[in-house]
């Protein structure tokens, strides 16, 4: 995909615009839709719908992990968008760094 976006500028004067914007939402979520519920019927991961992986973050964080607990909890940590608890986390993690 990030090779056709110059080959369409320069063969056809392509020029991305917010009014499309809409239509390329639906057009994700009429393909994204589907997958979802094929992924959980053969247990795949088209799209990265269901998870991430190989996530490098994680792995660095768990490559500097001292116990096979503490990699094992550094791949189950997820985002948060409760704002209190990525709070709490940034306060254990500066805790962690003193």
């Amino acid at each position: 995909m990030l090779v056709m976006y110059p080959v369409l500028i320069l063969a056809n004067g392509f020029c991305p615009s917010f009014r499309r914007l809409p239509k390329i939402l639906g057009m994700l979520a009429a393909v994204a839709v589907p997958i979802y519920f094929v992924n959980k019927w053969l247990g795949t991961n088209f799209f990265f719908l269901a998870r991430t992986e190989n996530n490098p973050v994680l792995e660095m964080l768990a490559a500097e992990a001292v116990t096979d607990g503490g990699r094992e909890a550094c791949f189950k940590l997820r985002p948060s968008a409760d704002r209190l608890e990525v709070k709490n986390r940034l306060a254990e993690t500066s805790a962690a760094k003193e």
